[in-house]
């Protein structure tokens, strides 16, 4: 939201690919912003979202293995793991792979292109 506010109207129409969408029906997403503004009083950021998704995925695999020296070797067996706008999936060198979405500043807002 800095993005629309800092750029004022020199913004509208800019078009840009998003890891998140901030209007997404995903009940899980929809649980987490509702939880998340509720104990902070402000809407999550993207930084929040990622946070949490990391520390969903660091729990899942020190539940499994509390040897920190095989964490990253665990993670990347495992692969794909739920997260509140779908999967994330790590390919073998630890990349994640996830759907994006195009986004355009349209009105002030963020609005997912079709």
């Amino acid at each position: 939201m800095d993005f629309i506010t800092n750029g004022g109207a020199s913004v509208e129409g800019v078009i840009f690919s998003e890891g998140y969408n901030d209007d997404s029906k995903d009940e899980k997403f929809i649980s987490f912003v509702e939880k998340f503004k509720k104990r902070y009083d402000i809407m999550p950021s993207v930084f929040a979202i990622q946070g949490y998704e990391l520390a969903q995925i660091l729990i899942q695999n020190l539940e499994k293995s509390s040897n920190i020296a095989d964490l990253k070797k665990n993670i990347l067996k495992v692969k794909r793991y739920e997260g509140l706008q779908g999967n994330i999936i790590f390919d073998k060198y630890g990349d994640v792979m996830r759907e994006f979405f195009i986004m355009e500043v349209k009105n002030k807002k963020f609005v997912r292109k079709n």
